[in-house]
C-alpha cells in the first residue's frame, strides 16, 4: 500500500461516517459525461474509483445506463456507503475494497471508469492509469477530475515534498491544464478526448471551508486506444 493509500486508511478510521458526502457529483465530471452522451449497453459496467463513503457518482452513473461497480482502498468507507442515508438509490453490483494500482478485476472487462475526487490525492498517475488501460475495454472510456491551481483549499494545505498535505492528514495536489495533460501524454493507450474547468463561487462545507469559497475543478474524458 502506498503513502496516498495508506493516508486514506487512516483518515477514515478518524472521521464520523460520511463526512466527505457531497449534496452534488464533480461539476467538472458531470460536464465531460453528458458532453459526450455516454449510453451503455445492457449489462455494461462502470468501475467507479475511489468511491470514498459518498458513492456521488451513483446516480450519474445508473442513469447512462451503466451498473456501478463501488472499489475503495478503505473497508471502513465502504461499510460506511453501505449503510449510508445519503448513499445513491442506484444498483450497485460489487463494492470492492482495493488499491486502485492492483485492480482485481479481468483485462478488458469495464467500458467506462470514473473516479471522482482520486486523481487530486496523487502525485504520480502513471501506475494508476496503466492499471485502468488494463480493465478497460478498447474503446472504453475514463473520466476523472482534480482540483485547479485556485482553489481555496491551497490557502489552507501546508507545502511537503511532492506537493501538499491538508490539515486532515491526507495528500492533495494542485495542477493546471498543461501539467496535467503532461502526465496524461505518458500513458500512450489513452486518448484525452474532452477537458473541463469550472472554476466557480461555492457555499460552506464543513470538511473543507466554512465560508463561501472559490472551488476551482479540472475534469478529462479518455478514450483506450
Amino acid at each position: 500500500m502506498d503513502e496516498n493509500a495508506a493516508a486514506w486508511v487512516d483518515y477514515y478510521r478518524r472521521i464520523p461516517p460520511n463526512a466527505l458526502a457531497y449534496s452534488e457529483p464533480s461539476p467538472a465530471l458531470l460536464e465531460v459525461l453528458e458532453r459526450q452522451d455516454l449510453w451503455a449497453a445492457d449489462q455494461t459496467f462502470c468501475l467507479d474509483l475511489g468511491a470514498g463513503s459518498g458513492g456521488r457518482m451513483g446516480n450519474s452513473i445508473t442513469a447512462h445506463g451503466f451498473i456501478p461497480l463501488i472499489l475503495d482502498v478503505s473497508l471502513v468507507a465502504l461499510r460506511d456507503l453501505n449503510s449510508s442515508e445519503r448513499r445513491p438509490a442506484s444498483p450497485v453490483l460489487s463494492r470492492i475494497a482495493a488499491d486502485a494500482r492492483r485492480l482485481p478485476i479481468s483485462s478488458a472487462s469495464i467500458a467506462l471508469v470514473v473516479a471522482s475526487d482520486l486523481f487530486m490525492h496523487l502525485s504520480r498517475w502513471a501506475g494508476y492509469l496503466s492499471e485502468i488501460c488494463r480493465v478497460l475495454k478498447p474503446g472504453g472510456m475514463l473520466a476523472f477530475n482534480w482540483l485547479g491551481e485556485k482553489d481555496c483549499q491551497k490557502a489552507r494545505a501546508t507545502k511537503v515534498t511532492g506537493g501538499y498535505m491538508l490539515p486532515n492528514g491526507v495528500p492533495i495536489r494542485f495542477r493546471g491544464y498543461r501539467s496535467a495533460a503532461q502526465m496524461l501524454s505518458r500513458c500512450v493507450c489513452l486518448q484525452p478526448r474532452a477537458f473541463s474547468h469550472v472554476s466557480r463561487l461555492d457555499p460552506p462545507h464543513p470538511e473543507f471551508h466554512p465560508e463561501w469559497h472559490v472551488h476551482d475543478e479540472w475534469a478529462v474524458l479518455c478514450e483506450r486506444l
